[in-house]
């Protein structure tokens, strides 16, 4: 048996003299009306009255409570100069679910009521969230199902424009091949004009002059005429060219937007 040393136990002295204290416990129990009344005063229905526009001194009143107790409340709360959302996350940071409950209940049966209240509303606002998301799912099916509808007949009008284009190509070769051959007899009249001139020059008579002349007129005029043709011709040919590059880029372009989209529509659409 462990053996006490007299120190120990005596009574717990201070100096010299011997201290006495009071070791019995003392409880305090806390009335209704206080407790109703502290349950009044909380930081939740603060932030309830102040949700529906009531001034400082007219939710003091609401809680049974002095103006100056409020604002050392407010202080105390770290509701000071702050607004209505930014106290409402306060609470929320700082008491959890069933304490925001406790304190908005004045008595066990509303409470009970608001639970019940609050399971309700929040089923029906996951039900809204649920249907309103596939609302929006199925707007955005029907959205990108229009587009891609629209893409393809924007495809197929490509297509279109691009065999127009295959055929306004086919129609270059052959203005191609024209313009050659106007460059053949342009060559050829330039030789004969040539010819001409030369016989002019060694022409004796005036009469053969004269027909030398009018043939070196005539030649001219069809050379100047060839001319012209060759000059529309070849702006022909250069307009095709262009439209036809053209036309061939902005298929390109939208053939890779349209695969684009097809891949999206093929990740968003259901099976």
């Amino acid at each position: 048996m462990a053996r006490i040393k007299r120190f120990e136990a005596e009574p717990i002295r201070f100096g010299t003299s011997g201290q006495h204290f009071d070791q019995s416990v003392k409880t305090y129990q806390m009335s209704e009306e206080e407790r109703q009344e502290r349950m009044n005063v909380n930081p939740v229905r603060y932030v309830e009255f102040k949700e529906k526009g009531l001034s400082d001194s007219k939710i003091a009143k609401e809680m049974g409570i002095s103006i100056a107790n409020l604002n050392n409340k407010k202080s105390h709360w770290g509701f000071v100069n702050k607004s209505v959302n930014e106290m409402k996350a306060i609470v929320k940071r700082k008491t959890n679910q069933h304490q925001r409950k406790q304190s908005a209940a004045p008595n066990m049966s509303d409470d009970i009521h608001q639970q019940s209240e609050e399971k309700k509303t929040e089923k029906q606002q996951v039900s809204q969230e649920s249907t309103q998301e596939a609302d929006d799912q199925t707007e955005e099916i029907r959205s990108l199902r229009q587009e891609l509808q629209g893409v393809k007949s924007f495809n197929a009008n490509l297509e279109r424009q691009l065999e127009e284009a295959n055929e306004k190509a086919k129609r270059l070769a052959s203005v191609q091949r024209e313009f050659e051959t106007l460059e053949s007899k342009y060559q050829q009249l330039t030789e004969d004009y040539q010819q001409a001139q030369e016989e002019l020059m060694n022409a004796q008579t005036k009469q053969s002059i004269t027909i030398v002349q009018q043939q070196l007129e005539n030649a001219k005029r069809a050379f100047d005429q060839e001319v012209a043709e060759h000059k529309q011709t070849k702006e022909k040919l250069d307009s095709a060219v262009i439209n036809n590059e053209t036309l061939a880029r902005n298929w390109k372009e939208e053939q890779k937007r349209h695969e684009q989209l097809a891949t999206y529509t093929q990740l968003v659409m259901p099976s």
